[in-house]
């Protein structure tokens, strides 16, 4: 939300999808963890391990926010569908990961 927003509303929003409450809803519809923890959140047994990556602070929303630019991104979906497909094989997408994070 930009800080400068003129809808009075919109902090109401973030603050509702911020809450406990639509956070275990959301994290149950998608099979996931809540973005923030709380006793109230029931996860699939399947998720334990991941509950304790989250506990200790080991987890990311997205796997990409720390990588130095776009184009690392780029390089990692690519090779997913390639390896997917049959046309490329991980470490061809991890060397490719590598040289898009090299570079400006």
């Amino acid at each position: 939300m930009n800080a400068k927003t003129k809808n009075p509303q919109a902090m109401k929003f973030v603050d509702f999808v911020a809450s406990p409450a639509f956070q275990n809803a959301f994290a149950k519809a998608s099979g996931s963890l809540p973005a923030y923890p709380s006793e109230a959140s029931k996860p699939d047994p399947g998720l334990t391990l991941f509950v304790g990556y989250q506990k200790n602070g080991k987890t990311y929303p997205f796997p990409d926010q720390l990588w130095p630019n776009p184009k690392v991104q780029n390089a990692h979906l690519t090779g997913l569908q390639n390896i997917f497909a049959g046309k490329g094989t991980v470490a061809q997408m991890l060397s490719a990961m590598d040289r898009a994070y090299r570079s400006k």
